[in-house]
C-alpha cells in the first residue's frame, strides 16, 4: 500500500477495507492519522488491482486488531526488502517516503501532494522536492506487485540532499 499511496506505517496498520471508497479513493480518518486530520487519497490502478484480489468484506487490511502493531508491519516490510535486496537499509516509512517523492515529481504540485501525504508544502519542499524525476516516477508507479519479478524495480542511484 505504501509504495503507491502516501500513508505512514502506523496509518497503514489502521486501514480497514471499509476505508476504500467507491471511485478509487482511500480514506484516512482523523483518528487513524498522525496529524489528526482526515484525508482522502486517490488509489492508483496498480494498487486497486492488488487490493481487489485480496479484498475481504470488512476488517483491517493488514489483519489483526486496530493498530495491529505497526512495528510488526515494519518488520514484515523490512524482511521482504532484505530478502529481495540484500544489504539495503530500510527505514520505518521508507516506502511512503519514496511514494511521496515520486508523487511530487509526477504532479509537480506541492499543495496537492501535501494534502495527499498529510504534510505541509514546506515539509515537501525541504524533504522531497527534486529528489527524483517525472520519468523515474512513471517507472516507479508502473511496477506491478503481482508480476513474476514482484515489486522490485531497478532505479538509478541518487544522492540524497540534506535538509536545510
Amino acid at each position: 500500500v505504501q509504495a503507491f499511496c502516501p500513508v505512514r506505517t502506523a496509518e497503514a496498520s489502521r486501514l480497514r477495507w471499509e476505508d476504500i471508497l467507491p471511485g478509487g479513493h482511500l480514506r484516512i480518518e482523523a483518528s487513524a492519522s498522525k496529524t489528526g486530520m482526515r484525508r482522502t487519497i486517490p488509489i492508483r490502478d496498480t494498487l486497486l488491482r492488488y487490493l481487489v484480489k485480496r479484498r475481504k468484506p470488512s476488517g483491517y487490511i493488514y489483519g489483526g486488531e486496530a493498530g495491529a502493531t505497526p512495528n510488526a508491519l515494519v518488520q514484515q516490510i523490512k524482511a521482504r526488502v532484505r530478502s529481495a535486496l540484500p544489504g539495503v537499509a530500510w527505514g520505518k516509512n521508507a516506502m511512503r517516503a519514496s511514494c511521496v517523492s515520486y508523487r511530487l515529481a509526477e504532479t509537480q504540485d506541492l499543495q496537492r501532494t501535501a494534502l495527499e501525504a498529510g504534510h505541509t508544502p514546506d515539509v515537501l519542499r525541504s524533504k522531497y522536492q527534486q529528489l527524483t524525476t517525472p520519468d523515474d516516477a512513471a517507472r516507479w508507479f508502473a511496477v506491478d506487485p503481482d508480476s513474476p519479478r514482484g515489486a522490485v524495480v531497478s532505479m538509478p542511484e541518487r544522492k540524497r540532499r540534506k535538509a536545510q
